[in-house]
C-alpha cells in the first residue's frame, strides 16, 4: 500500500490509500482540539484556586511552617500565587 498525504485541507490531514480511496483524519483532529478547548477553563479555574490558597498562606504568618513543608520560599510563593492564570 501507498500513502500520500494530501495538502487539500489546513485544519486536517487526508490520507490516501490508492487501494481504498481517502481515508479522512480530520474527525480525530477536531475531536482533540474540541476537548483542548473545554479542558482550559477547568485548567484555569484549577490554578486560580491553587493560587488563592497559597496566597492565603503567605498572608498568614502561621502558615509559613506550611510553605517550608511543601519546599517553597516566601518569595516563591509570592511569585507564584501572583502569576496570572493563563501562565503555567
Amino acid at each position: 500500500m501507498t500513502y500520500k498525504t494530501s495538502t487539500q485541507c489546513i485544519n486536517a490531514a487526508y490520507i490516501t490509500d490508492t487501494n481504498a480511496g481517502a481515508l479522512k483524519l480530520s474527525r480525530l483532529f477536531d475531536v482533540n482540539v474540541v476537548i483542548s478547548v473545554l479542558k482550559q477553563p477547568l485548567l484555569w479555574q484549577n490554578r486560580i484556586a491553587q493560587r488563592r490558597h497559597l496566597l492565603e498562606l503567605v498572608m498568614d504568618v502561621e502558615n509559613q511552617r506550611v510553605l517550608n513543608d511543601m519546599g517553597m520560599t516566601l518569595a516563591q510563593a509570592v511569585s507564584e500565587a501572583r502569576k496570572p492564570f493563563w501562565q503555567a
